[in-house]
């Protein structure tokens, strides 16, 4: 419907995609002066835009959980995840039959080796956990798995818990925030563990609610 469509959110992630192609397309060198000191800062900033993606996700879904729940007196939990099904998992499985069945048989056929990583991390979604070296094209799905992750669980909250949001919500960010201190000191990886992201769905759902009620500082 176009009272759940934002233009405005197009360009905000538009720019976020720009940003992540150029950080992936691009590899330059800096020197070890002040000033390339600080373009190497910028540079490797441009992974944040990934954040960009999920608070935009989350703000969107709440959203629209939120108005559904509001006309209906429910949330249908079966119908969401259906709309989602459709929207993402056509494209992304037969990107899925791609790399893991045509590409093998052509690489085979050339007498070329390709490194492939075991296909259940990505055909359940869970390739975020999956570190080892693979095929180029499938490293940039991780998001899609943490994405998919979070919102089985945040359709669950939009089902059952709306009444709780401030106690979920508290809980996701505490999560995050602990997760995060952890996994640096004790030196674990957590670029792509879902739970160092929950911080940006929960800012989505936390803009989506104030919209929602109208809050003057969103709605400026």
């Amino acid at each position: 419907p176009a009272t759940y469509y934002y233009p405005q959110l197009d360009g905000l992630r538009g720019i976020a995609f720009l940003c992540v192609f150029f950080l992936h397309a691009y590899h330059p060198g800096f020197s070890d002066n002040l000033l390339g000191r600080y373009f190497q800062f910028l540079y490797s900033s441009l992974a944040l835009s990934i954040d960009t993606f999920f608070v935009y996700s989350s703000f969107l879904l709440t959203l629209l959980g939120i108005r559904e729940y509001e006309k209906n007196g429910d949330f249908s939990f079966v119908n969401f995840f259906l709309r989602r099904t459709f929207r993402i998992w056509p494209l992304y499985y037969f990107l899925m039959l791609l790399c893991f069945v045509i590409v093998p048989f052509v690489a085979k056929q050339a007498g070329v080796d390709v490194s492939l990583p075991p296909a259940t991390y990505y055909l359940f979604f869970v390739s975020n956990y999956y570190s080892g070296s693979h095929v180029f094209m499938l490293q940039f799905l991780w998001t899609l798995s943490v994405e998919e992750q979070f919102y089985l669980v945040w359709g669950i909250v939009l089902m059952k818990f709306q009444n709780y949001f401030k106690i979920v919500i508290t809980l996701f960010i505490l999560t995050s925030i602990g997760f995060t201190v952890y996994s640096t000191f004790s030196h674990l990886p957590n670029f792509n563990n879902t739970l160092s992201y929950l911080f940006d769905f929960s800012a989505g759902a936390l803009a989506a609610i104030a919209l929602h009620r109208k809050n003057k500082i969103v709605t400026f």
